[in-house]
């Protein structure tokens, strides 16, 4: 069997696994739903896996760029887009407390 994009984020990024629980029962706690907090996370664990490593390591430019390349590859999947920028920036703003300049859409 194949290991979906958390299980080889948590095997592989260093610092995923506290990134993932913490951001897991925040979603959990503050309301938000399975599916949403299924996308979100996943959303991370696919950046993480990008750069190898956590989205707290990476600059402004290298999520804007890794957003950018994200708009080329899914053109006909705005939702995996969007779901990426909201995980991110729901990680970012609400579990690191940073501030980010990133798209609205």
């Amino acid at each position: 069997m194949s290991k979906n994009m958390i299980e080889k984020a948590r095997e592989a990024v260093e610092g995923f696994i506290g990134l993932y629980e913490k951001t897991e029962q925040k979603l959990f706690l503050t309301g938000y739903s399975f599916s949403t907090s299924s996308n979100y996370l996943r959303e991370l664990a696919r950046i993480s896996l990008e750069f190898d490593t956590i989205p707290d390591n990476l600059t402004e430019e290298q999520i804007n760029g890794y957003l950018q390349g994200l708009t080329n590859r899914f053109t006909r999947q705005q939702g995996t887009f969007k779901m990426a920028v909201w995980g991110l920036r729901y990680y970012l703003l609400t579990i690191k407390n940073q501030k980010i300049s990133m798209p609205y859409r």
